[in-house]
């Protein structure tokens, strides 16, 4: 299965999981506990994969800093934007601690900077995706429901007319053609939330929609690409074997990591994530 194809059919299924536990409330364990067997897996692939290039990232470091920043990211957004930092500060600590009580200092500066890297890489974001959530569990839907057009249409448009290759060396496979219509895919669910989605239900002006989709249709895309590039620079095929015969976590969700980063930041920046006062935040 091609791997766009694969991971379309991954995110139709979380938006599936979402919408099953928004209408069941006592179903809502399954979002976190997704969200820690990704997270978890996600953390493995990565220290897996540069074990191939011979850093030795620790699994000690990188799984509870993954951890801890999907379970902050359950907290209310006030609460989490307190939390995040220490959360890094505890990752950032802790990759040094390893680095000269275990590992000493043979290639410290790789290591280090890979087991503060991998859980801002995979669990923040994750962190990020539950955020969106308590916004508004509408955001979320739209948000995962972008990244499914997007990569649907960037899979046809790029079998069908793709002949101009993006980035050869990086994903051989991927075209500027179906980058496009990845891209016009992601807007065209703006239009279609616009037009069916009730306005007290989906609080985002058609402006703000269209802006935040053209965000995603940039950068899921170069989470994609961002994903096969440490695939490449690693000398791997696949980030991992969770889905059997079609790649890992990673494989599956790397655009949809980049997607909760710019509709997170889209939000604040927007004010609808209130930034509490510092008084506030030491209370």
């Amino acid at each position: 299965m091609n791997t766009r194809n694969s991971r379309a059919r991954i995110a139709l299924i979380l938006v599936l999981l979402i919408l099953l536990s928004l209408r069941f409330e006592a179903l809502f364990w399954i979002l976190p506990a997704l969200a820690l067997a990704v997270g978890v897996t996600g953390g493995v692939e990565i220290q897996r994969m540069a074990a191939h290039k011979g850093f030795a990232g620790s699994l000690r470091v990188i799984l509870p800093g993954i951890v801890a920043f999907v379970l902050i990211g359950l907290l209310p957004p006030a609460r989490f934007i307190h939390w995040v930092i220490p959360v890094l500060a505890a990752v950032f600590l802790g990759a040094f601690t390893i680095q000269v009580f275990q590992k000493g200092v043979k290639d410290a500066y790789y290591s280090v900077p890979l087991d503060v890297f991998a859980p801002v890489y995979v669990g923040l974001p994750l962190a990020l995706g539950f955020q969106i959530l308590q916004v508004d569990r509408v955001y979320l839907v739209y948000l995962l429901v972008s990244v499914w057009a997007l990569d649907t249409a960037a899979y046809f448009v790029g079998c069908r007319w793709g002949t101009h290759k993006m980035s050869p060396v990086i994903s051989p496979k991927k075209s500027w053609e179906g980058a496009a219509g990845g891209f016009l895919g992601c807007v065209a669910v703006a239009l279609l939330f616009k037009l069916f989605v009730p306005a007290d239900a989906m609080r985002l002006t058609l402006g703000e929609m269209l802006a935040v989709s053209a965000l995603i249709g940039v950068f899921a895309q170069v989470g994609d690409l961002g994903e096969s590039l440490l695939k490449r620079d690693a000398g791997v095929k696949d980030s991992g074997t969770a889905f059997a015969g079609h790649g890992g976590v990673l494989d599956r969700l790397d655009s949809v990591l980049f997607a909760f980063v710019v509709f997170y930041v889209f939000l604040l920046l927007d004010g609808r994530i209130p930034v509490p006062a510092m008084a506030t935040l030491m209370q």
